[in-house]
């Protein structure tokens, strides 16, 4: 994929993130404002084959530049094996690399990535709960800039204060949600993409409830958020 055939995204607004962590996925969802994209439309670009993610957000500053352009420059560079994408943005920087490909969508109210419902019996997430979700399979997160939240997704211990000893351990299904981002900073490469051994593939997850920061540390990978609210719900 060339930058010729990509459309301009200068003065655009990056919409949606969202990465399968196991499927090797990312899709960036970006909006036309007030640049050489219509504001009728959407930008969807798909990494699939993912080898590569990096992510950097201030919270207040992408989402305060939103409603004029938070989208400096979008770039692709063209690689033996594969491409990268970085898009520069007021308040951070994203770079994809994987088997790229795009399209132009219109734009309606509720597109390919609504916001989540209200996740139910939700409970905050404090340092007990955390240390729950070592060895816990991360499998997806994605980044909703309108409302200021990341929400990750994860199989963990079906026995939430144990260690999986086995491959074959009955997990169940966990979300946390992170409201009221300030900032974020996300990493992944080929060797954290699709790893999920006995021991799953976060090695350790830390919360300091005093600053509103959780890290997850994952195989080869990190995530670390600093939000007002981190919330959990398993099932």
């Amino acid at each position: 994929m060339s930058n010729a055939s990509f459309p301009s995204l200068h003065d655009a607004s990056l919409d949606v993130v969202a990465v399968s962590v196991i499927d090797g996925t990312c899709v960036v969802r970006i909006a036309g404002v007030s640049g050489d994209l219509p504001t009728s439309a959407w930008v969807e670009l798909t990494c699939s084959q993912l080898n590569s993610f990096f992510l950097v957000v201030d919270g207040e500053e992408i989402q305060g530049n939103a409603s004029s352009g938070n989208v400096q420059d979008g770039r692709i560079e063209a690689m033996a094996q594969s491409d990268v994408f970085r898009l520069y943005l007021a308040g951070g920087m994203l770079e994809a690399g994987g088997i790229l490909s795009s399209s132009v969508i219109p734009r309606v109210v509720h597109g390919a990535f609504p916001h989540p419902d209200a996740v139910r019996e939700s409970t905050p997430l404090d340092r007990d709960l955390a240390d729950a979700l070592h060895c816990a399979v991360f499998t997806h997160v994605s980044l909703a800039v309108e409302h200021k939240e990341i929400v990750i997704q994860l199989l963990a211990s079906a026995d939430s204060m144990s260690i999986p000893r086995s491959k074959d351990l009955p997990r169940r299904a966990a979300t946390v949600t992170l409201q009221g981002i300030s900032s974020c900073v996300m990493r992944f490469d080929a060797s954290t993409v699709g790893a999920r051994g006995p021991l799953g593939n976060v090695r350790n997850c830390l919360v300091d409830e005093a600053r509103g920061v959780l890290w997850f540390y994952l195989e080869n990978g990190i995530v670390e958020v600093k939000a007002e609210r981190a919330l959990i719900a398993f099932g």
